[in-house]
């Protein structure tokens, strides 16, 4: 199983806003959470506008593909776009082994 960190950010936006609140939604519908399961089975909650994904048969640049395909389902589209778009960036990695301290624990 591979697994991707991502991190869209919508600029211009808000973290608490809108429209994050409906790319947390079209994320979600093509399989990425907003959560991390420890190696101890507990569950916390990533950091503002970073998902979570697992595949056995996405490559890293599809996983980019389906996070951009997101923020355009929410009027964003990748920098730079047209006079008047709103614009976003996408960043994805491959994440065999990750670390992290002070992320909250999830209910």
């Amino acid at each position: 199983m591979t697994m991707f960190l991502t991190r869209v950010e919508l600029y211009g936006s808000h973290q608490a806003g809108d429209d994050y609140t409906q790319l947390h939604a079209e994320m979600e519908k093509r399989g990425f959470s907003r959560k991390i399961k420890s190696d101890n089975g507990r569950w916390f909650h990533l950091p503002a506008a970073e998902y979570w994904a697992t595949s056995d048969t996405l490559a890293v640049e599809q996983i980019r593909d389906l996070a951009l395909a997101a923020a355009k389902a929410v009027g964003y589209v990748p920098w730079p776009g047209s006079i008047g778009s709103k614009d976003c960036a996408v960043i994805v990695a491959l994440a065999p082994s990750l670390s992290w301290n002070g992320l909250k624990e999830a209910a």
